[in-house]
């Protein structure tokens, strides 16, 4: 009878098991080192490309006669007084000069550089900070998220939050990172809670669990070095690495359950692969039935 391509290879998996399982988790803690830090290398943007007429024209006539929209919106409030008031103008002056010793900004314009009614609310409490920042999406998101971190919070008599695109990538970017953590933390052990309730066996659970938080790490990995050649936006890492762990944990159960039914017909684990097993029985039981 003839043999199976991959019957061969597995009969040698199966014989060298402990090495097979020894290579896999050395393969996966390289590539979760190699993964580090990927989530601040992935673009949250990747809308324009960077060769379009309309981003070229903006990388010149942003630092050279202060064009283009805001990319980040400072709002500084005086709970207690007014924007107008001496210590507050005081302040707001002394953030927008600091703000504007920042190489990554391109410009900045806010109420107490030039006091224009639309960079303050009517009743006086609350003003705006417009800051256009240099540079490509990594870099805006980059910049953005120092400068959200460094210039919001309290400033003397003002209070500062951020709005704007760029306050919006980085909160993104915060979002996923979160999202990640709550897919490793909960939903890995509540998948392997139903597995153990519905296998009925802690080995057979492990399994799809295991096989998934392989595939998580090769992904994870492919994507760091596919960041390398091109740009790979933010939402990709969340996508990949879900349906990297569904599809392990679906091909998974049905190995289990394929392994489960050779067993119950008398197979050892060690004898050829069970998908070609499975279909040489096939064609057996085809041949027979046309022989009859």
């Amino acid at each position: 009878m003839r043999q199976e391509p991959l019957s061969g290879f597995e009969s040698r998996s199966v014989r060298r098991a402990r090495l097979v399982v020894g290579l896999t988790f050395v393969f996966s803690l390289l590539a979760c080192w190699y993964a580090v830090g990927l989530t601040q290398r992935l673009s949250p943007g990747g809308w324009t490309p960077p060769s379009a007429d309309s981003v070229r024209a903006e990388a010149v006539l942003a630092p050279e006669f202060r064009a283009g929209p805001p990319q980040l919106i400072l709002l500084a409030t005086a709970p207690d007084d007014s924007v107008d008031a001496p210590h507050a103008t005081a302040a707001g002056r002394d953030l927008t000069r600091r703000l504007a010793a920042d190489h990554r900004i391109a410009w900045v314009n806010s109420y107490w550089q030039h006091p224009l009614p639309s960079l303050r609310t009517k009743d006086a409490d609350s003003a705006l900070v417009l800051i256009r920042l240099r540079g490509d999406e990594q870099a805006v998101r980059e910049a953005a998220g120092d400068i959200i971190d460094r210039f919001t919070g309290a400033h003397g008599p003002l209070r500062v939050s951020a709005s704007g695109a760029a306050a919006v990538l980085d909160e993104t970017e915060r979002l996923s990172a979160e999202g990640m953590r709550y897919a490793e933390f909960v939903a890995v052990p509540l998948v392997l809670l139903i597995l153990l309730w519905v296998l009925g066996s802690v080995t057979a659970a492990l399994l799809p669990v295991v096989v998934g938080v392989v595939a998580v790490a090769a992904t994870t990995a492919f994507l760091r070095l596919l960041d390398t050649t091109t740009e790979v936006s933010l939402f990709a890492l969340n996508i990949t690495t879900a349906l990297s762990f569904g599809l392990a944990v679906d091909f998974s159960l049905l190995v289990v359950s394929r392994y489960r039914e050779e067993l119950a017909a008398g197979s050892g684990p060690c004898s050829l692969g069970f998908a070609a097993r499975s279909a040489r029985s096939r064609r057996a039981r085809g041949s027979g039935s046309r022989a009859r």
